[in-house]
């Protein structure tokens, strides 16, 4: 897994890490304030785009 931590955020967001990689990553976010923030904005875009498709379901016809 890349060590990255945007890409690591939205992998824990979407949960798509491994119960050993999310147990590591949990501990980093619990020891990074800087890492949980990037966390909340990761899930706050996430919970607007999904708000956004399901208003204008069109926005979904060419991308998941």
């Amino acid at each position: 897994m890349n060590d990255n931590p945007e890409d690591l955020a939205c992998h824990y967001v979407l949960g798509r890490l491994d119960h050993h990689e999310r147990a590591a990553f949990e501990a980093r976010l619990s020891a990074d304030s800087s890492l949980a923030s990037l966390v909340r904005k990761t899930e706050a875009a996430l919970d607007l785009r999904r708000s956004l498709l399901a208003l204008h379901p069109t926005l979904n016809s060419s991308r998941s």
